[in-house]
């Protein structure tokens, strides 16, 4: 059994101490696979895990309407008043009590050496960012108008809301191709793809790399096929592989790796990959400013001014722009992932340090040596009724719920919980 750690890839500044984990990875004979559990007992409220990312990376729309993020921790590079004002469509931004809460100051992000559109938070940032990846990636870079025709093609093919981000998706590949402890394996797998063993090169494509424990079936028994078979999603799939193949052969000339990862298989196990495990992430300047004024000493008016600011601020952002108010993405994290679902939780991930750390809390007690679960469903997707639910992880995460809520609704799984609550 092994004890969960906080290794990192991009998610922060400089490398920051993290709290020991509460939790540890194991095997559960119940999901013949991956499970947290907790390590000694819990409280509602305690922080299980803090993890950065083994990669992450902003919503292609999401950067175009304006949301600006770092290309690296993704923290958010407004001010809180500048994000306000952009979202409540404001003429002149609004003053904000205790300046000193605002993390963000655009004046001091740091841009991409070459002049692309990338910026970021720190000089750490950017040049983990480069080692990572933008060194490949950059639309400056010798292959940048491939970069950018690429970035185009999935904006025109996945309109918002996005589910994965085209960067993540190259990142992975890019992290795939150069970071993988034995070649071999690869080798093996473009040997597969030449060959048309399409089966066996999906298996070992991620074989020796960071993701090699990631879930990443397209099908499994049982009549589970993941979305990305669907055939209406299949030839835009396809086009974009192509894209990603045409891009990927001019940045390696001569990989062996890179038609194992790219073929139709290939490719499509890590659209699985990233949809069976991938945690949305969404970063804030205003959430940031929020959590850090709350605990700020002041009187009682003072509270209820700034309270009706904010409150007013709040009203007039879900009037103008509605639920899209963070700098959104996805990313894949090592210890998370080993997370199951349950349509009960008692678990739950968030993003305090405004930036892809994430942060794993209790929100029940939870016993020494329970499984830790969290909802892969989102607030209004879990009030559905079972069938709903079922249908919804059947085709995202290819399995079917056994969960205490499910087997409780199995005599009436048309049953919402807004039924219930009108009863």
């Amino acid at each position: 059994m092994a004890t969960a750690t906080t290794g990192s890839s991009s998610g922060g500044s400089a490398a920051a101490s993290t709290p020991s984990p509460k939790v540890q990875v194991t095997t559960l004979p119940r999901h013949g696979g991956r499970a947290l559990v907790t390590i000694d007992k819990v409280s509602e409220g305690d922080v299980l895990l803090v993890e950065r990312p083994i990669a992450a990376a902003q919503f292609a729309w999401n950067e175009a309407c304006k949301y600006t993020a770092c290309g690296y921790c993704m923290r958010s590079l407004e001010t809180a008043a500048g994000m306000f004002a952009r979202l409540a469509e404001l003429s002149t931004l609004p003053t904000l009590p205790h300046p000193e809460c605002c993390q963000a100051s655009p004046d001091e992000t740091v841009p991409c050496t070459k002049g692309c559109e990338s910026v970021y938070c720190t000089a750490y940032c950017r040049a983990a960012a480069w080692e990572d990846h933008h060194q490949y990636l950059c639309s400056k870079g010798p292959q940048g108008a491939l970069v950018s025709k690429l970035r185009e093609a999935w904006k025109a093919f996945h309109p918002p809301p996005e589910t994965t981000s085209i960067e993540l998706l190259c990142r992975i590949v890019t992290l795939v191709v150069t970071k993988s402890a034995s070649s071999a394996v690869l080798v093996d797998a473009a040997a597969d793809a030449e060959a048309g063993g399409e089966e066996g090169e999906a298996r070992n494509v991620f074989a020796g790399t960071p993701f090699a424990h990631f879930c990443s079936e397209v099908e499994l028994p049982g009549g589970f096929r993941h979305k990305t078979l669907d055939i209406d999603w299949s030839t835009s799939v396809d086009h974009i592989r192509l894209l990603m193949l045409e891009l990927f052969t001019s940045l390696f000339p001569g990989s062996t790796a890179v038609p194992a990862v790219l073929s139709q298989a290939g490719f499509r196990s890590i659209l699985a990959m990233v949809g069976r495990n991938g945690a949305g992430v969404g970063t804030s300047a205003i959430a940031a400013y929020d959590a850090k004024v709350t605990v700020v000493d002041m009187s009682e008016i003072d509270r209820l001014k700034l309270d009706t600011l904010l409150n007013g601020l709040y009203e007039a952002m879900n009037e103008a722009t509605g639920e899209f108010l963070d700098c959104e993405g996805s990313g894949l994290y090592a210890v998370q992932s080993a997370c199951n679902h349950s349509c009960a939780p008692n678990a739950e991930y968030c993003f305090p340090a405004n930036s892809a750390e994430l942060h794993l809390t209790a929100v029940s007690d939870i016993a020494a040596g329970d499984e830790v679960t969290i909802s892969y469903l989102d607030p209004c997707a879990m009030r559905q009724c079972r069938n709903y639910r079922h249908e919804e992880l059947a085709e995202s995460y290819l399995f079917s719920c056994d969960c205490p809520k499910c087997i409780a609704q199995v005599d009436c799984p048309d049953q919402s919980d807004e039924d219930d609550d009108d009863d």
